[in-house]
C-alpha cells in the first residue's frame, strides 16, 4: 500500500489541547452530588450531555483541520483568542450544580459552534467551486442545525432544555453515518491517528491524577489501581503504536472517531470510579468502574479492523481475549462489594489481556520480517 504523506500535528492544536485538560477534569464533576447521595437520571442526562458537549468539538476542530487546517495565522487565532477562552467558560459551567450553570454552558458550546461554522464558511468563500469547498458546505448545514438547537436548549433552560442540548450533540455526533454523505476530502490518517491518541493520554493523565489520592499512604490498594492503569496504557498502546495500519486513506477511517468514543467514555467512567470510591457507594463505583473498562477493551479491539494486513487477528487468535475480558469482568462482577477483590480481578484480567496481546504483535512481527522496518 502507497504511504500516506503524514500532515503534521501542528504546535497550536498541542497548546489548544490543553485546555482540555483542565476540561476533561471538570466532567467528572458532573457526579459530585454523589457525595451527598443525590445522583438522579438527571445527573446522568447532564454528564452525557457535557462529555459529548467537549469531546465532539474536539473532535469537529480536529477533523476541520485535519481536512482544511494550514496553521496559517487564521487558523491561529481561531483556536487560541477566539476558541480556547470560551471552552475556559464552559469548563467554568461543566459541573453544572443547578440548570442555570448548565445554561451558561450551552450559550458557551453555542458561541463555540459559532465559530466552527465560521471556519467552514470561511473554506467555502476561499475555495469556492472546489472539492473543499462543496465539502464545507455539508458540515455547515450539519453544524448549523447543531447551533440552532443548542441555543434553543439553552434558552428553553430546565430539564427540558438540557435534553435537547444532549439530544443537539447526539445527533450531530450521527448526521455523518445517517446522511451517508461520501466525502470527497478524505481525512489524513496519520494525523487523525496521532490527534485521537492525544485525547486519549489527556483521558489517561486524568485518571492518573484521579487515583494520585490515594497515594497519601503506602499501601497495596494504590499499587494495584495503578497498574491496573498502566495495564490499560500498554494495551492501547500495542494497537495504536504497532498493529494499526496509519496509511489508510479510504472514509472508514473515519469510524475511528466514533470507536474512540467507547475508548475515552471507558477511560472517564473509571476515572469516575476512582473519585468516589472511597465513599459508601462501593457497589456501584465497582459497577461504574467494570463498565468503564469493558467500554474501553471493547473500543480498543473494534479498531483491529484497521490493522495492517499482517496484524488481523482471526477469530481462533481473537477468542482468547474475548474470554478472557469477558469471563473475567463478569466473575468480578460477582465480588462489587469487595473492593480488594474486585480489583485483584480487574488487575489479573487486565494483565492477562495485555500479555496477550503484546505475544499476538510479537508473533505476527517474527513471522512477517520483511514488514518489520515498515513498522
Amino acid at each position: 500500500m502507497p504511504q500516506v504523506l503524514k500532515k503534521p500535528v501542528s504546535l497550536t492544536e498541542l497548546f489548544y489541547d490543553l485546555v482540555f485538560v483542565y476540561a476533561v477534569s471538570q466532567i467528572t464533576e458532573v457526579f459530585e452530588p454523589l457525595r451527598e447521595n443525590e445522583v438522579t437520571g438527571t445527573t446522568l442526562l447532564l454528564y452525557i450531555a457535557v462529555f459529548i458537549g467537549f469531546i465532539s468539538s474536539w473532535n469537529i476542530q480536529t477533523v476541520y483541520f485535519n481536512r482544511f487546517g494550514e496553521h496559517n495565522f487564521k487558523d491561529i487565532i481561531s483556536m487560541t483568542v477566539l476558541q480556547m477562552p470560551i471552552l475556559l467558560f464552559m469548563a467554568q459551567h461543566a459541573h453544572a450544580q443547578s440548570y442555570e450553570d448548565f445554561q451558561l454552558f450551552g450559550y458557551g458550546l453555542f458561541a463555540l459552534s459559532l465559530v466552527d461554522v465560521a471556519q467552514y464558511v470561511w473554506i467555502a468563500i476561499e475555495r469556492r467551486g472546489t472539492d473543499d469547498a462543496r465539502e464545507s458546505m455539508v458540515f455547515i448545514l450539519m453544524l448549523s442545525g447543531r447551533s440552532i438547537s443548542i441555543l434553543v436548549g439553552a434558552i428553553v433552560g430546565g430539564f427540558n432544555g438540557l435534553a435537547i442540548v444532549a439530544a443537539a450533540c447526539v445527533l450531530y455526533l450521527l448526521a455523518p453515518i445517517l446522511s451517508r454523505h461520501a466525502m470527497s476530502v478524505p481525512l489524513n490518517g496519520p494525523h487523525l491517528i496521532e490527534r485521537l491518541q492525544l485525547l486519549t493520554i489527556i483521558t489517561l493523565g486524568e485518571l492518573i491524577v484521579g487515583q494520585a489520592q490515594y497515594f497519601s499512604s503506602p499501601n497495596i490498594f494504590s499499587l494495584i489501581s495503578f497498574i491496573v492503569i498502566v495495564n490499560l496504557f500498554m494495551f492501547y498502546i500495542v494497537e495504536f503504536d504497532h498493529m494499526i495500519d496509519e496509511n489508510r486513506a479510504d472514509r472508514q477511517i473515519t469510524w475511528m472517531i466514533y470507536y474512540h468514543y467507547l475508548i475515552w467514555f471507558g477511560i472517564n467512567l473509571v476515572t469516575v470510579a476512582y473519585d468516589f470510591i472511597d465513599l459508601e457507594h462501593s457497589i456501584m463505583m465497582n459497577a461504574i468502574f467494570t463498565l468503564g473498562l469493558a467500554l474501553f477493551y471493547l473500543g480498543v479491539l473494534v479498531h483491529t479492523r484497521f490493522n495492517k494486513d499482517s496484524h488481523r487477528p482471526s477469530i481462533k487468535e481473537f477468542l482468547p481475549l474475548a474470554i478472557i475480558l469477558i469471563v473475567g469482568l463478569s466473575v468480578s462482577c460477582l465480588f462489587l462489594d469487595n473492593y480488594f477483590i474486585h480489583i485483584s480481578i480487574v488487575l489479573a484480567v487486565t494483565f492477562l489481556a495485555q500479555l496477550l496481546f503484546i505475544r499476538f504483535n510479537l508473533s505476527r512481527r517474527q513471522s512477517q520480517p520483511s514488514k518489520i522496518e515498515e513498522e
